[in-house]
């Protein structure tokens, strides 16, 4: 699966995401309240569905912290595996907390303040014929663009191509762990991250495009020295 085709189902999954939950939002920030949103965690996830081509669950609580940067919280997130894979999830997240600008989004801006992800799970396998679970839609992956060889053109911008721009100041992952099984080689690769952080300056932000405007030190990391089996 291709790098950019990862970054654009996942800025599609933030944009229905958001889409869904801005009229909340602008009745929590005229009404000054906290709101539950444990009803939309349906609609939430069929639209993440449709951006992943993967089931997306959430099986916990969902909720909203008023503010102009209200914050979004998240708890058990769960993406489901391509069939004929070992695991049978791609990923897992046990809580999400997002910080979302609302006035950068009336612009078409998709501004996270903090994102911080706690309990980070991540299954990757490659079976004995090459293919692997990491390509996201229909089919065996191989669709679109990927199939003629013709990749389009990165936003100058730093976006998609689709006119949104999606910039995180503060990246934050805790108890992160990923697994490699290699069908061909029938090797399993672990590895355990106690904690990643990427942080840029104000003004100066990490976008999900296919550039980075960062400098100095862009990740701190603690972890075990990933081992094979």
């Amino acid at each position: 699966m291709k790098v950019r085709r990862i970054l654009r189902n996942t800025v599609l999954t933030f944009v229905g995401l958001i889409v869904v939950l801005v009229v909340t939002v602008g009745l929590t920030l005229l009404l000054g309240l906290n709101v539950n949103l444990n009803a939309l965690r349906a609609p939430i996830a069929d639209v993440a569905s449709d951006a992943l081509g993967r089931q997306f669950r959430i099986d916990g609580d969902v909720s909203v912290e008023a503010s102009l940067w209200p914050t979004l919280r998240v708890e058990s997130v769960r993406v489901d595996n391509a069939e004929g894979y070992t695991e049978a999830e791609f990923a897992s997240l046990d809580k999400l907390s997002l910080q979302l600008g609302v006035l950068p989004l009336l612009k078409g801006r998709i501004h996270v303040r903090e994102l911080v992800a706690v309990g980070v799970e991540v299954n990757l396998e490659s079976d004995v014929r090459g293919n692997n679970n990491w390509r996201f839609g229909t089919g065996d992956g191989a669709e679109g663009a990927e199939e003629t060889g013709q990749i389009p053109a990165a936003d100058p911008a730093g976006g998609d191509g689709s006119g949104l721009t999606f910039e995180v100041d503060t990246l934050s992952f805790t108890g992160i762990s990923a697994n490699y099984v290699d069908g061909a080689l029938d090797k399993k690769l672990q590895a355990r991250y106690r904690e990643i952080q990427r942080q840029c300056g104000h003004g100066d932000p990490a976008r999900a495009g296919y550039r980075r405007r960062c400098t100095g030190p862009a990740v701190f990391a603690r972890y075990r020295r990933p081992f094979l089996e």
